[in-house]
């Protein structure tokens, strides 16, 4: 461990009414400290976020509508507070602002591939895209640039990307 380090809890799921209790599969935080969490417990599919200047108590910012079987993967935060989400099983990439309910496919993964990872720098989206295993054969990757159209538009959110 690192000299003059400690392990602090932040918030636990245990301690929170049963209908926001999480199982934190992602963890993404701000700058200015807000922390963001991919939810699958009991096939949730949602994200919350915490900000600790206000309370500890998680909002839901977003839940992913999917019909059958779905998992979240990743989650990337923009300063303009953009949340872009990788649903590995649905093989896509999905984007959302707070202000609005509704996401807007961003991307479709190449067949047999599936989104694992993401970053988002200027206008570009990162992902880091896998194989998934089959028959006991190892999961292989790659990771792919997607140059993001200059206005995203999200509904409800007038800005663009950001």
């Amino acid at each position: 461990t690192l000299v003059g380090s400690r392990l602090e809890t932040v918030i636990a799921s245990e301690s929170l009414p049963p209908d926001m209790q999480f199982s934190a599969y992602r963890v993404f935080v701000t700058k200015e400290e807000v922390i963001y969490l991919l939810d699958n417990l009991n096939n949730n599919r949602r994200i919350l976020c915490i900000n600790p200047a206000e309370s500890l108590e998680p909002v839901v910012v977003g839940q992913i509508p999917t019909e059958g079987r779905s998992f979240l993967t990743d989650l990337f935060v923009t300063d303009g507070g953009t949340i872009y989400v990788a649903a590995g099983d649905q093989r896509k990439v999905l984007a959302f602002h707070p202000s609005s309910p509704t996401f807007t496919e961003v991307l479709k993964c190449p067949d047999g591939l599936e989104p694992a990872a993401l970053l988002v720098q200027d206008r570009s989206l990162y992902v880091s895209m896998v194989t998934p295993q089959v028959n006991g054969e190892p999961w292989t990757g790659k990771v792919y640039e997607y140059l993001l159209p200059p206005e995203l538009q999200l509904p409800g959110f007038p800005g663009g990307i950001g």
